[in-house]
């Protein structure tokens, strides 16, 4: 293998090092461990040799000589030369200069050492990598060869997206080298990094580093018929490819442990193709336990989870969605569209559970498995989990087109990506009604859901994104003392009418009796089984007034017949714009004993959410606390 540096061209734009490492150097630690495990595994996923055998990829922290390095002194040279030229850079010791200035001074004393930490990632049961670096079409070219190539052709990703530069962000001197032994009996060898401009005495380069065979005044992969003899790039025996990122990071010692956080974003991601036993997953940290992650055992790993974690503002999944979606890719009862469906997408299926405790959200997925996105679906009156699976190769076709580079969404823009988004929420909302579509609001059977359900979001802006599961909701309305208005009359509260959020008023209907079925004169029927029901806003006489004795204070009074519970009040401003939904405007809720009631944390839930309303028979008085010292209408629902 020889090294090869590409020299700048006249005139030509000068890369700076921000620009050649920002995807080196920004982003939290987990979020780097998400990107390196979905863009690693999901290439080989899509590529399998044998599609009826799992793919296995082994992510291994391990040692190496640093002489086994080809061209080590070539390579040092060059980091070298990169720190000189960040020196000129830097004005401060506090700038970004400086910061990348202590990264190449450490890269350099790293490839001076007698050995060096590495980062292995392997894959088995794939093609392996063939073609060449002029092919785009071939797996060599869209990988090695370019930024930014695409093949419709091919059902996998490439250079399009992330996935040759996720390794980057772990190597400490930006610089992966390939193994790979393909079905053309090619052993496949290549070296590769990319850097920043600098000079090496009066010649230019452009920070590009190649390790391959020079062919035509041109660097191509290097291919050879029987493999190297030594050396850790020696080890590739098998079809399948090898990546190494030379000099590992593993930030965040003793605060993450790096084989569980991998562990975590596995699962997060690929949890469908592991219970499918399309893929098993080896996680090996130098000096401790291998985790290994298949069908058999995936469900003991969610004790890695916090289950109750639904809140998370990074790019991926909070813990409770992902062991949500486990369970109901496992035990969920399974619905297959109709071709008249799907017929864009031909064949697919919907897995789902129904259970009042659930988050309502759907987890999208498409051939090889692979999580896309969850969204919240607002069709159907229980609580469910379902996972929404495109199981057919022209529908993941299309589906793949639509996909972000990150591959995280699915963007629907012209007619016929609005008709793909049609065929699937309508799928979605057949088999949500079938499971979790209650008909007789007087028979709820379930328990510990929110009990206030009438109501919710007012704003259309929330009605789910992409339009999934769209719906108008009613609230109740409470009018504070001494306001007057011309919405709604005060004497119009007390469960004859329903207000919605912009004020307008509907009469509701009695409620009818349960049909009996009479008495034939034989053995007369058993009694129902007793039922806990749900209770709405309209079940109580529940009004809100502004305290004018105390400052910032509103008393809350709920109606009761009997002992109940509340599972879940929340508080809306009528007539506030959306982004009142965003502001917390209640500072405490307390009950008649002074206790402090706790925010509604679940998902779905509004910032200015409750739970937990314990009702005695009689009138129950709740002492609420505002940021503010004015009179409002307010919407409970």
């Amino acid at each position: 293998m020889r090294f090869h540096k590409v020299k700048h061209p006249v005139g030509g734009a000068k890369r700076g090092p921000k620009d050649a490492n920002i995807q080196y150097f920004n982003g939290d630690y987990e979020e780097k461990i998400d990107i390196l495990v979905r863009e690693t595994i999901q290439n080989p996923l899509d590529h399998p040799l044998n599609a009826d055998e799992p793919i296995k990829i082994v992510f291994k922290q391990r040692y190496i000589a640093t002489d086994e390095i080809p061209n080590k002194s070539e390579l040092l040279e060059t980091l070298k030369a990169l720190l000189s030229q960040i020196k000129l850079h830097k004005q401060s010791n506090t700038g970004i200069a400086a910061e990348f200035q202590k990264f190449y001074e450490e890269a350099v004393k790293k490839l001076t050492l007698d050995n060096i930490c590495i980062l292995q990632i392997s894959d088995y049961n794939t093609t392996g990598l063939t073609g060449s670096r002029s092919d785009m079409k071939s797996d060599i070219g869209r990988f090695l060869g370019g930024v930014g190539w695409w093949d419709d052709s091919s059902s996998g990703g490439g250079s399009g997206g992330l996935g040759k530069f996720a390794p980057f962000r772990f190597s400490g001197i930006n610089f992966c080298l390939y193994s790979s032994f393909n079905t053309n009996k090619e052993y496949v060898y290549y070296g590769w990094g990319t850097n920043f401009y600098h000079q090496v005495g009066r010649e230019q380069y452009t920070g590009e580093a190649i390790m391959g065979k020079e062919i035509a005044g041109d660097f191509d992969v290097v291919k050879l018929n029987k493999p190297l003899t030594s050396g850790f790039l020696s080890d590739r025996k098998e079809l399948g490819t090898d990546v190494f990122a030379i000099d590992f990071i593993k930030d965040k010692q003793g605060i993450i442990e790096w084989r569980k956080e991998m562990a975590r974003a596995t699962i997060r991601n690929f949890f469908g193709a592991i219970i499918d036993k399309k893929l098993i997953v080896e996680i090996e940290e130098y000096g401790k336990d291998k985790i290994a992650i298949d069908s058999d055992n995936i469900k003991s790993h969610l004790d890695l989870f916090k289950s109750a974690e639904f809140n998370n503002a990074k790019d991926y999944l909070a813990d409770g969605f992902t062991v949500e979606a486990v369970n109901c890719y496992s035990n969920g009862n399974q619905y297959e569209s109709d071709p008249n469906e799907t017929p864009t997408l031909g064949k697919c299926f919907i897995k789902i559970i129904q259970d009042d405790e659930l988050s309502r959200y759907f987890t999208f997925m498409r051939g090889p498995r692979m999580l896309i996105k969850i969204e919240k679906v607002r069709y159907g009156d229980l609580a469910f989990s379902g996972v929404f699976v495109c199981d057919s190769k022209e529908g993941n076709d299309v589906l793949r087109i639509l996909e972000d580079s990150h591959h995280r969404d699915w963007n629907y823009e012209s007619a016929s990506d609005k008709k793909v988004r049609k065929e699937i929420t309508d799928f979605i909302k057949r088999v949500v009604e079938l499971v979790a579509k209650f008909d007789n609001p007087d028979e709820f059977t379930i328990s510990g859901s929110k009990l206030l359900s009438i109501g919710g979001n007012s704003s259309k802006s929330d009605s789910g994104k992409n339009g999934e599961g769209e719906q108008d909701e009613e609230a109740a309305i409470v009018i504070p003392k001494n306001v007057s208005t011309t919405k709604v009359k005060s004497t119009d509260f007390g469960g004859e009418y329903k207000i919605d959020g912009k004020g307008r008023k509907k009469k509701t209907k009695p409620k009818k009796e349960r049909y009996k079925k009479p008495n034939d004169g034989g053995i007369p029927p058993s009694a129902p089984p007793k039922k806990n029901r749900e209770y709405r806003v309209d079940d109580f006489n529940a009004m809100i007034f502004k305290n004018d004795a105390v400052e910032s204070e509103y008393h809350l009074f709920i109606d009761s017949s009997k002992v109940s519970d509340i599972r879940s009040i929340s508080f809306e401003i009528l007539g506030g714009d959306s982004s009142m939904r965003d502001i917390s405007f209640i500072e405490a809720i307390f009950d008649q004993n002074g206790v402090a009631l706790e925010r509604d944390t679940r998902p779905g839930s509004s910032i200015n959410s409750f739970e937990n309303f314990s009702l005695i028979p009689g009138k129950n008085q709740f002492i609420v606390r505002m940021k503010f010292d004015k009179k409002v209408q307010l919407l409970i629902n």
